[in-house]
């Protein structure tokens, strides 16, 4: 320590001369704060919590949401379109007549009328109508690529395992080292103080006399800071690196003294009972990676869930374009009816009521072809909504041509091999698989969470002082000042008891996903067991209704023959036309669900059919002809 003057440590602390103030001037310097201050706080209090209401300010369209929110429900008017009175009996006669330019053909954008026509001004502001852009082929193999590449539904759930793998990545990171720097200054000063040492009394000529000690006023200023590293360890312990530095200068009067320390540090915490261990310190990264296999898992499953429901939509789209062709074949034949039954009539040969029966028959049949091409855009829309294809647009969905054509084979099942090739490849006992191991990790997390705390604390370090902080530093490099510290902490709950309610929660919830993975196994069991007997009923009605046409084509063919030869009426016709379309359309249906049973009991077994080689095997030779 070395002792100077520093005058410009010193500063004048003789104290100012006290003003004589007349108390006129007083009493207003008194009053006039008591009158500002509530002007200046009162209108602030209600920016203070709990002191008013704080209006934050919503961006424009929030605010719109939110307006749109708080709209009074409307329950007048409509929201379908304008309306025009019509004559429905002259509607319907038109209808019957084929006046009609389309039927059940709605119209496209390009053709409705634009109700604001007048208002948008001349026809070259007008709206070009959208390009018709013709029929679409599509295979399977185009559905199952749109869906992988296109699909919202799926993009959604990827963002599930992204989120876990950053999840992952900041739990392999926890164990980084942290650089840490810190930097302070003081500024004190002491004022002048007088302290009374001792009063002399009972000697003669001394009585009464004091002994006191003036100390000088002080002022001191002091930096100091560090810097350093903070390095977590795997065994749960923390080892901290740390370079202090000090520089302290004071002066008291004439003296000024200036002293500047330097040191460095080691110390590490281990701890020996709780928390110590690798395996339970990167037991957050191994539950982190387990929960990202069980997302990608889950998101997997999503992805084979909608590759199936796009699957089986095609097949719906198919059986409807199918039923519709019935519809138009059904509705040619009723034509053909009232063509040969108008004849008759003008022959003379059969009795004119007939006609009513043809005419009921033929308008029937109208009814039927709308109400299946209307089935044909509902089912080409929602294929379009699975798809999310630019060319395949919701409001004027396009003609969807299917390339693929129905595989109508017989499969020979062997079910305890599909059973078993559920139980090893259904992706939700993977998932519940994943998360038992997480379980296991939990518990035994649990378990090290209620031992006793006990740390082992060790630290050596080395300081040591002179005129600057460089100087001190090299000197305390000369392992002149060491210093040596170790110690032991121990912390021991009297109960524990809520470590232990914790572990014994951890093992329920881990038997609780032990049951409900046997409950799964169990239903994966049931599930492949019902989809194969779906798929051999499926096959049997597919060749159930083949026989039905035959024999509702033929009944037709003999029942349209005796009309024209004068020996039937047109009810009978009727009839046997009725049964004929019920028989074809329930062949198309047949034809559908058999697909979609196949569809099923390949997601019963973990694999989409058809998909990453996973076929059914079928019996060679037993097909059914499609026509």
């Amino acid at each position: 320590m070395s002792q100077r003057p520093n005058p410009s440590l010193r500063r004048d602390r003789t104290p100012p001369t006290p003003t004589q103030v007349p108390s006129a001037q007083v009493l207003p310097a008194l009053v006039l704060p008591f009158l500002v201050l509530p002007l200046l706080v009162l209108p602030s209090l209600g920016l203070l919590p709990g002191c008013g209401r704080y209006n934050a300010a919503l961006n424009p369209n929030d605010r719109a949401l939110v307006d749109r929110g708080l709209t009074d429900l409307e329950t007048s008017g409509t929201s379908i379109g304008a309306a025009s009175a019509v004559d429905l009996d002259e509607a319907a006669r038109r209808f019957a007549d084929g006046q009609v330019a389309s039927v059940g053909a709605p119209q496209t954008a390009g053709d409705q009328p634009n109700p604001n026509a007048e208002a948008s001004g001349s026809d070259d502001q007008q709206n070009d109508p959208p390009q018709d852009l013709g029929p679409l082929e599509l295979s399977l193999a185009d559905v199952r690529s749109s869906v992988i590449e296109s699909s919202l539904s799926l993009r959604r759930a990827n963002f599930k395992p992204r989120s876990a793998r950053e999840k992952l990545e900041a739990e392999r990171a926890k164990f980084d080292a942290v650089f840490v720097a810190g930097v302070e200054y003081s500024d004190e000063e002491k004022p002048k103080g007088d302290s009374n040492l001792f009063t002399i009394s009972g000697i003669t000529g001394l009585s009464g006399s004091n002994g006191s000690f003036t100390e000088l006023a002080q002022e001191r200023e002091k930096t100091e800071g560090d810097v350093g590293l903070d390095l977590p360890l795997p065994t749960g312990g923390k080892v901290k690196l740390r370079q202090s530095f000090e520089s302290d200068d004071k002066s008291a009067g004439p003296l000024a003294s200036t002293e500047d320390r330097a040191a460095s540090s080691f110390s590490i915490s281990q701890p020996l009972l709780r928390g110590a261990g690798v395996a339970i310190n990167t037991a957050s990264i191994r539950i982190a990676e387990l929960s990202l296999g069980a997302t990608a898992a889950e998101t997997r499953l999503t992805a084979i869930k909608l590759l199936a429901m796009a699957e089986k939509t095609y097949w719906k789209l198919y059986g409807s374009q199918q039923i519709a062709e019935v519809a138009r074949d059904q509705l040619r034949l009723a034509t053909g009816i009232r063509g040969i039954v108008q004849d008759r009539i003008e022959g003379g040969l059969i009795a004119p009521i007939q006609r009513y029966a043809a005419d009921l028959a033929l308008a029937q049949q109208f009814e039927a072809v709308v109400t299946a091409e209307t089935e044909v855009r509902l089912r080409a829309r929602e294929l379009s909504r699975m798809l999310n294809r630019e060319d395949m647009p919701l409001d004027d969905p396009r003609e969807i041509v299917p390339l693929s054509d129905p595989s109508l084979v017989r499969y020979d099942l062997d079910r305890p091999a599909l059973v078993q090739r559920g139980l090893a490849e259904r992706l939700e006992l993977v998932s519940l698989e994943l998360k038992l191991a997480q379980d296991a990790l939990r518990v035994d997390l649990a378990r090290n969470a209620a031992l006793p705390v006990l740390l082992l604390d060790v630290g050596y370090g080395l300081a040591d002082r002179d005129g600057t902080v460089l100087s001190a530093a090299s000197r305390s490099y000369g392992f002149n000042n060491p210093k040596l510290g170790i110690g032991a902490r121990l912390s021991v709950p009297v109960t524990n008891n809520a470590a232990e309610a914790k572990v014994r929660r951890s093992l329920i919830e881990r038997l609780q996903r032990l049951a409900s993975i046997d409950e799964r196994r169990l239903f994966i069991r049931q599930e492949v067991l019902d989809a194969a007997d779906v798929l051999e009923l499926a096959w049997l009605r597919v060749l159930a209704a083949r026989q039905a046409v035959i024999a509702a084509g033929a009944n037709f063919d003999a029942q349209e023959q005796l009309l024209t030869d004068g020996l039937a009426n047109a009810q009978d016709v009727q009839l046997a036309l009725q049964a004929l379309g019920k028989a074809r359309q329930i062949e198309v249906k047949a034809v559908v669900e058999y697909q979609v049973a196949q569809i099923d009991l390949a997601f019963a077994t973990g694999v989409l059919l058809g998909y990453a080689n996973a076929e059914i095997e079928p019996v060679a030779a037993q097909r059914v002809s499609a026509e």
